[in-house]
């Protein structure tokens, strides 16, 4: 397939997450430029730097959902007609599909608060605004449906968003599982910290690991991320000497922490994949984790790691029932498992589907 000029677009380069690793990927196979509502390079990683990055909008301080509509606006109204193919990210994004072909959705999920998490969103507003919330949403179920008739192919994360994206949109997707650097997360040693990586934001409820450990003291936890809730974790985290919050941390420490770990542990639920435990297993190292969804998916229970139903007691119960040998035991199962999520077999599969797509001989 000759070199392709692509852009890849999403609405907001503001964490640093898994959208954000995937996208840096994509610049590696292709001649990318990467095309965002809201853009904080601070905030995301620093490679995203060295990349041309072209922001839609001036920056704005607008409430989020506000922000959001903005961004669709913008997105709708915008036209960059001189590249060969489009990679979308994120609901927002789609409202490029009408008018840039040919493309590709890689739908990490439909945007959950319109459709799994809507009747729990509708809770989060006082009971006045309710209605004019659910209008919001009916209004936009509408263009977002009417977005994805314009996608030419779908690509999901996991079996799971396949299967959401089946049931909201009556469309059919290929499965491509986000990549891990396999070459980065290496085993080093195991020593007897466990570690939480995940975002600090409500969805990924860190505050449930932490308060488990609360109630271990013989147990010692690293929190190695930011977020939202960095302030709510520290504060729950205070005063408890097993307990350490590193916040945002650089490549190199989360490879080094990974490394050396005993066990990585998450708490969120509803999970679309969950890189996580990917990037766990590539180390060597299992995964304490939910047992639903996309956790599911990468995990293989009392092989590569141990579910629990998302408490904190049932979390206490399940680490305080394993041991170190039988923890340690699992590395080679973890490696092995976390090569079918390697770079490699991501852009064989997805270059095998542009092909399909484009018609492109081998």
């Amino acid at each position: 397939m000759k070199q392709m000029k692509t852009a890849t677009i999403h609405s907001e380069l503001v964490n640093q997450g898994g959208i954000e690793r995937l996208i840096i990927l994509l610049t590696k196979i292709f001649n990318v430029d990467v095309i965002v509502g809201k853009y904080d390079p601070e905030k995301t990683f620093e490679e995203f730097k060295k990349l041309n990055v072209i922001k839609a909008i001036p920056d704005s301080n607008l409430p989020q959902r506000l922000r959001s509509l903005l961004i669709r606006y913008k997105f709708k109204k915008l036209r960059f007609n001189n590249y060969d193919f489009y990679i979308f990210h994120g609901g927002a994004s789609l409202e490029f599909a009408k008018h840039h072909k040919p493309n590709l959705w890689y739908c990490h999920s439909p945007t959950k608060w319109l459709y799994q998490l809507y009747e729990q969103e509708v809770k989060n507003y006082p009971i006045y605004l309710r209605p004019l919330f659910r209008l919001y949403c009916t209004y936009l179920r509408i263009v977002d449906k009417n977005n994805v008739k314009h996608v030419d192919t779908i690509v999901t994360n996991s079996e799971n968003i396949k299967k959401t994206v089946k049931e909201v949109y009556g469309r059919d997707a290929t499965v491509i599982n986000p990549p891990v650097n396999t070459d980065k997360f290496k085993f080093i040693k195991s020593n007897n910290f466990y570690l939480s990586t995940a975002r600090l934001s409500p969805d990924k409820r860190v505050d449930i690991i932490v308060k488990a450990f609360q109630e271990m003291p013989d147990k010692y936890l690293i929190v190695a991320s930011s977020g939202t809730e960095l302030d709510k974790i520290e504060q729950l985290a205070h005063g408890y000497l097993n307990i350490k919050v590193e916040g945002r941390v650089s490549d190199e420490r989360l490879a080094d922490l990974y490394g050396t770990c005993l066990v990585t542990v998450c708490a969120s639920i509803h999970e679309d994949f969950g890189m996580i435990s990917p990037e766990s297993m590539s180390a060597g190292k299992p995964v304490i984790a939910v047992g639903d969804m996309g956790f599911a998916e990468s995990i293989i229970e009392n092989k590569t790691g141990w579910f629990y139903d998302g408490s904190v007691k049932d979390l206490v119960k399940t680490i305080n029932k394993l041991d170190r040998k039988t923890i340690i035991k699992t590395r080679k199962d973890c490696e092995k498992r976390a090569k079918l999520f390697s770079e490699k077999n991501f852009v064989n599969k997805l270059m095998g589907v542009i092909k399909t797509q484009r018609g492109d001989g081998e």
